[in-house]
C-alpha cells in the first residue's frame, strides 16, 4: 500500500475514493478547483446494486511521487450509498499518460457518501441508471 500524500493529494484521493482503462478513455469532467480536475470515464459496470466506474485526478503540480495523475477504478454501492477504490494508479504525465508509478491492487474499506461531496456526485449519476 502506498502512503498518502501531503494534504492536496490527500484531498484529491479522498475525492477519487469517495479507481485500467486506457489513456485514451472518453473522460467527463466533474469537478475543478485550484490544485486538480476530476472526471469520471464515461462507462459504467453494472452488477446489481454495485457499479464501477474510473475516476480521474489531473493535478496542476507534481506529487510527492511524481505523479501528474492519478486514477482509481471506484465500486459504488447503491443500495447502501457507500463507495470504495479497487485499484489506484499514479502517472507521470498529465489525464493518466506517461509512465506508471504506483499502482495499489488492495480494495479500501468500505465508505459512507457524505452528502456534498464529489462521491456523491457520482453516486447519483452511476445509481440513475
Amino acid at each position: 500500500m502506498i502512503s498518502v500524500p501531503t494534504s492536496c493529494r490527500a484531498a484529491a484521493m479522498a475525492a477519487l475514493l469517495s479507481a485500467m482503462p486506457s489513456a485514451h478513455a472518453d473522460w467527463a469532467k466533474m469537478n475543478e478547483d485550484g490544485q486538480a480536475t476530476f472526471y469520471v470515464e464515461t462507462s459504467i459496470k453494472e452488477d446489481g446494486s454495485l457499479r464501477r466506474i474510473w475516476q480521474l485526478a489531473d493535478f496542476r503540480a507534481k506529487g510527492s511521487h511524481g505523479e501528474l495523475s492519478l486514477r482509481a477504478l471506484a465500486e459504488y454501492d447503491c443500495g447502501s450509498e457507500s463507495y470504495r477504490a479497487l485499484e489506484i494508479v499514479e502517472h507521470s504525465g498529465q489525464m493518466a499518460s506517461g509512465h506508471v508509478l504506483t499502482t495499489v491492487t488492495d480494495p479500501t474499506e468500505w465508505r459512507h457518501v457524505a452528502p456534498g461531496t464529489f462521491a456523491q456526485r457520482v453516486l447519483r449519476i452511476v445509481c440513475a441508471r
